[in-house]
């Protein structure tokens, strides 16, 4: 069994414009996006029993919801065909429901991660378009780099590189 260690950054928004509401619900923004030192720790295992299974400590997941990391999983193996079972452990160092983008981040983690662990099967655009079947912060974890985001956020263009500052991040 092959085992690995992933780490999935928290984000801010520099800025963000609220442009609109769109009719399926999600708002056309512009804002500016940079990854953060926190991080939740992703630990996949391949190789077990069939079936993806995610536990993670300290979040309960309500009987028959499926983990946005095992549903990131579950379309990756999918779309590449791959028969295998997946363990997901996460450590939840972002806090929940904060608008760090913790669980996109743990989705595009697991979906970078497994691509990397069975070989690249999947190239950046392929990666994007399954997180962007996840959710709208998912593509800007899969980018990686500071971002102009536009649209309901899935459309990324770099920024140049960005100053090291220190933030302090409070969640009440």
């Amino acid at each position: 069994m092959l085992k690995r260690t992933f780490k999935a950054p928290a984000k801010i928004n520099l800025c963000l414009h609220v442009l609109g509401r769109r009719e399926n619900g999600y708002h056309e923004v512009a804002m500016a996006m940079q990854q953060v030192d926190l991080c939740d720790d992703i630990h996949i295992q391949l190789g077990g029993a069939p079936g993806i299974r995610v536990v993670c400590m300290g979040v309960e997941l309500l009987p028959g919801e499926e983990n946005i990391t095992a549903r990131a999983a579950r379309l990756f193996l999918e779309q590449t065909t791959i028969d295998i079972g997946i363990d997901i452990e996460i450590k939840k160092n972002i806090p929940v429901a904060a608008g760090l983008g913790g669980g996109s981040s743990d989705a595009a983690t697991v979906l970078l991660g497994l691509n990397e662990m069975l070989g690249r099967k999947l190239d950046g655009e392929q990666l994007s378009v399954l997180g962007g079947d996840l959710g709208a912060d998912v593509p800007f974890f899969i980018f990686q780099q500071p971002a102009w985001a536009t649209g309901i956020g899935t459309m990324l263009e770099s920024l140049p590189v960005l100053p090291e500052v220190a933030y302090l991040l409070i969640n009440p």
